[in-house]
């Protein structure tokens, strides 16, 4: 499993806007989860997180919002995030470049299947397939240990 700082890392190629900041592309990622579990921040609107705080976790120096976790434990968040996803896949992602980006996620989870051709032509399993590694790099520590072992 990887964390998300990773799986953002391995998403960002297959954008169709190759000049979009890190802050849009990370944004727009989870705004799939904020928009199913209606996310806000302090001043009531939907989260979105600064270019300084999208650094800080692409670099790995923070963990996930504790708001992305908690989203996790919505019932039925899963099936509202795949709804979400669909629009996703149409509104960022290059329709060529979509078989890459699914080996990219089978090769990143370590998964292997060999229904893989499926997903290629279901944007509905894709949707699935890029939920379920959300979940998982949400749930992972995204933060890099510096603190020195002693032994």
């Amino acid at each position: 499993m990887a964390c998300l700082a990773t799986l953002v890392k391995t998403i960002k190629p297959f954008f169709k806007n190759p000049n979009a900041s890190d802050e849009d592309i990370f944004n727009d990622f989870i705004s799939t989860l904020v928009n199913a579990r209606n996310i806000k921040n302090k001043n009531k609107e939907p989260l979105w997180l600064n270019k300084g705080r999208v650094s800080e976790l692409l670099n790995q120096k923070k963990d996930v919002p504790k708001a992305l976790r908690d989203a996790l434990t919505q019932i039925d968040i899963d099936k509202k995030n795949e709804l979400q996803f669909k629009n996703y896949i149409d509104d960022f992602l290059e329709d060529a470049k979509i078989p890459a980006l699914q080996d990219a996620l089978f090769t990143l989870s370590h998964k292997t299947d060999c229904n893989r051709d499926i997903i290629y032509k279901d944007k509905d399993m894709l949707a699935k397939l890029v939920t379920q590694e959300l979940r998982a790099a949400i749930s992972e520590n995204n933060k890099n240990d510096e603190s020195p072992s002693i032994i």
